[in-house]
């Protein structure tokens, strides 16, 4: 009886509420305005969408709970048939998705991100560098934050925290005074502010960037390869790693230069032990997922795009041998699988699909169409930004996109600069509610919320800038896009 009431707060009921409440003043607001322009079942469809957004934002129920709601609601109001309904959520970015969650799963399992990490934290350039140390550090997680995508902060912040316990025990071995606390501080914020860099490089670097390529192809009919992604995303990231390090140096000093001793982190390589079979079999799909990636695109091999190879590797990942008598992921670790993620972005792209069956995507564009390129850039990136901190990245990535995509194709402005600034913005770092990097963060035990606001609100406006004008700028002068 105790777990029905609290279920039953009013708090919660507020929040199961906001979402028919919010759908339903939509819907008579538009009534009232009288638009013209905006026939009957856009209205209806404007109404489900913004409600299920409140939904996914609140989340009174799972995210993949609110993707039903069309399925329930279109049918029975007349707008769609189930089927029809259906065939929307048949995207093929849903099972990109999987494939995506498969790779960081794999690279997980069979500890090849430890290795990797390990390995590098204990390179001979490293040692007595406590700077050297963090830029490592940094390397790693910026390297594998394009490759598995968030999972990689899963590990690097218990590698963190344990290399920040074993610079405190060196130190006082050998009489050096360190304060744990701001050497804690200083590694967690490195690795989200590198994450967050990393995310940027590649289409797998986060569920947004899938977001992106999904809908900037549905909604304008632009699409982006992989090796279109990489270019800018590549040199972007790699100036925001750099200013992710100086804002640490400038704002977090950790009291400390000079590093006692490495040995530590030799020991704990060693202790890995030779590379395993199943170590080498995921190098091996990794490496044949990059050269298809790579080398269809350049060749002009149609069929093979972004979205075939990351179901292909998600297939392979399901043979290939591990060397234990399983394959490298097996039914078990589908369970691992975000799969909230998964129906969040597939129901928003479907959504999008449905609105602009019914024309209402094309009335949004044209409401923007008189704002310069500047201005709508600015405000995309402002508003997701607020959305993804005080909302959800996800969910805000899904409704900007929806709107701004086809207002920018309106408004003259190339597609592809609004498909990497969205979700290049949309990565939440102000509070430990602002996302999973961000969450993982602070359960760092290092950071309090302070802390983490005081260095994210500096970080973020560098990362809006820079993301607003390096792609601006990076995107036309590399052709990193396809026009339709």
């Amino acid at each position: 009886m105790s777990e029905a009431k609290g279920y039953l707060t009013g708090g919660y009921l507020l929040k199961l509420l906001s979402g028919p409440a919010v759908a339903m003043a939509v819907y008579f607001t538009l009534e009232q305005l009288h638009v013209a322009d905006l026939e009957e079942n856009a209205k209806i469809c404007a109404a489900l969408y913004l409600g299920m957004i409140f939904w996914w934002s609140l989340q009174p129920i799972p995210w993949a709970a609110t993707a039903l709601v069309p399925l329930v609601v279109l049918p029975i109001l007349g707008l769609m048939p189930l089927p029809a309904v259906a065939t929307m959520y048949g995207q093929p970015i849903m099972f990109f998705m999987i494939g995506m969650f498969l790779i960081g799963i794999a690279v997980d399992k069979h500890k090849l991100g430890l290795r990797f990490t390990v390995s590098l934290l204990a390179a001979s350039w490293v040692k007595g560098s406590f700077y050297r140390l963090a830029f490592a550090f940094m390397l790693v997680t910026f390297i594998l934050g394009g490759i598995v995508n968030q999972s990689v902060m899963v590990f690097m912040i218990p590698i963190g925290v344990s290399t920040v316990i074993r610079i405190k025990q060196e130190c006082e071995n050998q009489g050096i005074p360190v304060d744990e606390y701001k050497v804690g501080t200083f590694f967690a914020l490195a690795a989200l502010y590198s994450s967050e860099a990393g995310y940027l490089t590649t289409p797998l670097g986060a569920p947004q960037n899938a977001v992106a390529l999904a809908l900037l192809e549905q909604t304008t009919g632009y699409t982006i390869s992989f090796v279109q992604w990489l270019v800018p995303g590549l040199v972007l990231g790699i100036v925001l790693l750099f200013i992710g390090l100086g804002v640490l140096k400038v704002m977090f000093d950790p009291g400390i230069k000079k590093l006692p001793s490495g040995d530590y982190l030799k020991k704990r390589r060693d202790e890995l032990g030779p590379m395993t079979t199943a170590e080498k079999n995921v190098i091996a799909v990794l490496v044949g997922m990059i050269l298809l990636l790579v080398i269809p695109s350049n060749i002009g091999v149609k069929g093979i795009d972004i979205f075939w190879v990351l179901i292909f590797v998600g297939l392979v990942l399901n043979v290939v041998p591990s060397g234990n008598g399983e394959s490298l992921v097996t039914v078990k670790d589908l369970a691992k699988i975000n799969w909230n993620i998964i129906f969040l972005v597939t129901s928003g792209v479907a959504m999008a699909g449905i609105m602009k069956n019914f024309h209402l995507i094309q009335w949004g564009s044209s409401q923007f169409a008189q704002v310069s390129g500047l201005a709508l850039l600015s405000a995309s990136a402002m508003m997701t930004v607020l959305l993804a901190n005080f909302v959800h990245g996800p969910s805000a990535a899904v409704a900007m996109l929806t709107l701004m995509l086809p207002a920018a194709l309106k408004s003259g402005i190339n597609p592809a600069i609004v498909a990497r600034i969205i979700p290049g913005v949309s990565l939440g770092m102000l509070f430990p509610w602002s996302g999973l990097g961000a969450a993982l963060t602070f359960s760092s035990g290092y950071l309090n919320i302070k802390d983490m606001f005081k260095g994210g609100i500096v970080v973020t406006v560098i990362y809006m800038v820079l993301c607003i004008t390096g792609f601006a700028t990076l995107i036309p002068l590399f052709g990193a896009y396809t026009q339709p």
